[in-house]
């Protein structure tokens, strides 16, 4: 089995206020005043203004959940963290959008679900580390990272825990799969030439993935697709032997926004007739 425990520095609940406060701040000064402020008011932990805790916690969690790109001096929303913000207003949609989010990275890098679904009923949080065990993989008791990630499952309702015990949600997992399912590799496919044309037109023929995972994931928002949505139907359409000829190009200086397939990450698209 292999798996990616992400060393998570924050709580699941602390995601939204996060979010909103990179929105509303111009420089990365404004950012870090405001998150220090936000802490200082709900942790006992934060008593020095020389700790700054969206270095030392939030930046570092927020790559690992894919919701910010930039450097030192400049901190970007990924379009996944912009797709989240679209849906805050109405607080059951953010949760429900997040949670696919969270669903997506423990699919794609954790793959905890996965192995505790191997565990017959409930289990507790030393049944998932003899587990672990048995596996060949071996995790301190008192490991934060596998603790912090059952955590945010948890709020996700991606799994379910009456102390001590933790249950597989499966009506949960169920309907958020079907979400998925809404926009079918046809549909998706005929968006994306239209949205290639479009790009085309300023960008030259090889279109940043980055920029046709925004407007493709805008046109077909309104059916439940999100930009964690993209790579998957945009690797299925491509193995699916689509109308035109769909390219994967590499870059010489890697840039953020792209996709890794088959260990290779790739940065731009281009699409031409067959």
């Amino acid at each position: 089995m292999e798996n990616t425990l992400l060393a998570l520095k924050i709580s699941p609940k602390d995601v939204l206020p996060l979010l909103q406060i990179i929105e509303s701040s111009k420089t990365r000064d404004e950012i870090e005043k405001k998150t220090f402020e936000y802490y200082k008011k709900s942790s006992k932990d934060i008593h020095s203004p020389h700790i700054s805790p969206f270095r030392v916690r939030v930046a570092h969690s927020f790559r690992k959940l894919g919701l910010i790109t930039g450097d030192k001096h400049e901190i970007k929303l990924t379009p996944e963290a912009k797709f989240l913000l679209e849906k805050s207003e109405n607080l059951d949609k953010f949760k429900k959008e997040f949670s696919r989010l969270i669903l997506h990275l423990d699919q794609e890098k954790v793959k905890l679900i996965n192995f505790l679904k191997k565990i017959d009923g409930s289990f507790t949080y030393n049944d998932i580390v003899e587990n672990f065990e048995k596996e060949g993989i071996t995790i301190k008791k008192t490991d934060d990272k596998l603790r912090r990630w059952l955590q945010f499952l948890f709020y996700c309702d991606l799994i379910s825990f009456s102390s001590p015990y933790y249950e597989i949600n499966l009506i949960t997992l169920t309907a958020l799969d079907t979400a998925v399912k809404k926009v079918s590799i046809k549909e998706f496919e005929k968006i994306l030439y239209e949205e290639y044309e479009i790009l085309k037109k300023n960008k030259g023929s090889y279109v940043p993935i980055l920029d046709l995972t925004l407007s493709v994931s805008n046109k077909l928002k309104h059916k439940g697709f999100a930009p964690i949505d993209f790579k998957e139907h945009l690797l299925k359409t491509i193995s699916s032997k689509p109308k035109k000829q769909i390219t994967l190009s590499e870059t010489g200086v890697r840039k953020e926004g792209g996709i890794i397939h088959n260990k290779v990450y790739y940065y731009f698209l281009s699409i031409h007739e067959k």
